[in-house]
């Protein structure tokens, strides 16, 4: 059994429409026939079946599809694992050196299941990759079920409605890619405009605007001094069912090999170098310059001005202050706090806050 997945052609892409479906669902194709053709925001790909064997999918002209979303599940005949193809995050090519990154929780997790980890050759490896990873080595197939293929409207809810969800919110109205519903802040009254968005309830709602159809979400709460804070309320987004697309505000500049999650939001004036990972709900801020091959694990912040040397690593809801500056290699710990303006040559403990 085969899985083929919305592959990511492009960096900045976080779906793509479908433009033609060759093979009904249940019909036997062959490998190398071409089963869809996907638009993406710069090129047509034509995606080919990579085995004979007969296919299996929900897919529908003109449906939008996220990336690394399931597109169709190829039986070959085989009682074999699931191959996973086209996986937005880890890329399995035998030419290519080992270019994958781990973070500490996935190496613990991968020796605690006894995990090949050379499996892996590109992409920030999470601890949910390496139990998928353990499965597949035992034997046991992972059926996804067809129905959760993640198919998106372009209808958005801002959570927040402070300084940071205003700098979201001017990055979704350049890019006119989705219709802002409103905004859920407990803060602030009903009726109350932010950017030109008028505040429609708090966090109480969101449920109910997901019930209705709203089906992505950005999270608008900056929380610089309580990163925790924004970590849980993205948890409490997903747990929902909501889509966080990651925001990247039209000056950002990301080199084409960089690997983002979901839900990062790249504001105004940052650059980000080849090579590097960014995991799920980290914000780039403005002006801040992150170097070839680093790592920015999800939750992490780097504050404006900021700039990171080459291969950095910023642990899980660690925040790097504004002006800061990183030697090149250090691993900066999660959930520590640099204070502004400081240069940085040293490893930065777990949880450690460093004030000069």
């Amino acid at each position: 059994m085969i899985e083929v997945f919305v592959p990511r052609e492009n960096v900045n892409d976080e779906s793509v429409t479908i433009l033609s479906v060759k093979f009904k669902s249940s019909t036997k194709v062959k490998k190398g026939d071409s089963i869809f053709e996907i638009e993406t925001t710069k090129t047509n790909v034509e995606i080919d079946a990579p085995a004979d064997g007969l296919i299996h999918h929900e897919i529908s002209v003109g449906d939008t599809v996220l990336v690394g979303s399931l597109l169709c599940r190829l039986d070959d005949g085989k009682n074999n694992p699931i191959i996973v193809l086209n996986t937005p995050n880890v890329e399995v090519d035998p030419l290519q050196n080992n270019n994958a990154k781990l973070s500490k929780a996935a190496i613990k997790r991968a020796d605690e299941l006894g995990v090949d980890t050379s499996v892996f050759k590109n992409g920030l490896i999470s601890v949910s990759d390496i139990e998928r990873q353990a499965l597949v080595v035992s034997g046991q197939t992972i059926l996804h079920p067809l129905k959760h293929i993640k198919r998106l409207n372009n209808k958005i809810v801002i959570l927040g409605g402070g300084g940071h969800a205003k700098m979201c919110i001017d990055i979704l109205l350049q890019r006119n890619e989705y219709q802002i519903v409103g905004i859920v802040d407990s803060q602030k009254a009903i009726g109350t405009i932010v950017c030109g968005i008028k505040v429609i309830g708090d966090d109480t709602i969101l449920e109910k605007l997901w019930s209705e159809g709203v089906s992505c979400a950005v999270n608008g709460i900056g929380s610089v001094s309580n990163p925790v804070v924004r970590k849980v309320l993205y948890a409490k987004l997903k747990n929902i069912g909501y889509y966080l697309p990651n925001l990247v505000h039209p000056s950002a500049v990301i080199e084409p090999s960089v690997k983002l999650g979901e839900g990062n939001q790249v504001m105004m004036g940052a650059c980000v170098g080849s090579d590097v990972v960014i995991g799920d709900n980290c914000i780039v801020n403005s002006g801040s310059i992150i170097s070839h091959d680093c790592i920015l694990e999800s939750n992490s912040h780097v504050a404006p001005g900021a700039v990171l040397a080459g291969s950095v690593i910023v642990g899980d809801t660690a925040v790097v202050g504004m002006g800061v500056t990183v030697y090149m290699g250090v691993n900066i710990g999660r959930g520590s706090i640099i204070n502004n303006g400081l240069n940085i040559f040293r490893n930065i403990n777990p949880n450690e806050v460093v004030k000069s």
